[in-house]
């Protein structure tokens, strides 16, 4: 039996990428299933979701939960790209809330200190897919303990307060 090469080649036209028919999750013949398979659904169709986020039975929900952090952050540099040119140190020369009653600092500094807004961004960014692209704190992604879950829904929390700000920048 051969096996589908599942690649796209150097020179594919955008429209041919990942032109490969779907398969279904216990079908993959890769380490990296649940990251390949969240994938797989976003480019069949982004707007569904729900069947993007749902947890398929068989797999660990934990770990489902995990890849699709990792997954929103690599998209979150696309966003980043696009706020980019409109919010410069002079229009934005910190990172607040929209009543301006909270101010955010920039934990990369130590101590915290306040940035501008892109800076704070970008800081907060990498230091997230940092954190989840850590062995130390992630030493396998088919496997993520309980303890890290807390510090995902952490990673969380901070990513997802400046995205709510970029609603307000632009």
């Amino acid at each position: 039996m051969a096996v589908a090469l599942r690649q796209n080649r150097p020179g594919t036209a955008k429209q041919d990428l990942y032109s490969w028919s779907p398969q279904d999750m216990d079908d993959m013949n890769t380490t990296l299933v649940c990251h390949q398979y969240i994938q797989q659904l976003i480019r069949a169709d982004n707007s569904d979701v729900a069947k993007i986020v749902a947890c398929p039975d068989e797999q660990d929900p934990d770990v489902w939960q995990y890849e699709h952090i990792r997954q929103i952050c690599m998209e979150l540099n696309g966003l980043v790209l696009a706020l980019e040119p409109g919010c410069t140190k002079e229009k934005f020369p910190t990172m607040f809330t929209k009543s301006s009653e909270m101010q955010f600092l920039c934990a990369v500094y130590n101590p915290p200190r306040s940035t501008d807004a892109m800076t704070y961004i970008v800081n907060t960014l990498d230091h997230t897919i940092g954190q989840l692209c850590s062995e130390k704190m992630f030493p396998s992604r088919l496997v993520v303990c309980l303890d890290r879950v807390l510090m995902e829904q952490s990673l969380q929390t901070l990513s997802f307060g400046w995205i709510s700000s970029a609603v307000f920048l632009t």
